[in-house]
């Protein structure tokens, strides 16, 4: 996924790593912006609210790309395919965009 990240990027200030997003140490650089893609999806509730919380912690903004239920099938395996309602139960988020018809979902916090 992040050799697929860096053939995509058009941006010249981007920092891609690879790591256990739920280890405390992950996050303790500042950053103006976290973006997931395809991430949160596959973890519980509470791991959600720890990653989202370490996001908001070292950065003015997180955005997290994820599918939502409207998708009938998981593409990658293992996610879960939540409606917008399901992910607000989950976290306060700032806002949520939907488009591609609402199958997609951009999570801002």
């Amino acid at each position: 996924m992040l050799k697929l990240a860096a053939e995509n990027l058009i941006m010249t200030k981007c920092h891609l790593w690879n790591d256990n997003v739920l280890d405390s140490h992950v996050m303790t650089k500042e950053f103006d912006i976290v973006f997931s893609h395809g991430v949160l999806e596959h973890f519980n509730n509470d791991e959600i609210k720890i990653i989202l919380d370490q996001c908001r912690d070292c950065s003015a903004i997180s955005i997290s790309y994820v599918p939502s239920n409207l998708y009938e099938v998981s593409s990658r395996g293992g996610e879960r395919l939540m409606s917008v309602k399901e992910w607000l139960t989950i976290y306060p988020f700032k806002d949520i965009i939907e488009f591609n018809e609402g199958k997609d979902l951009i999570l801002i916090s």
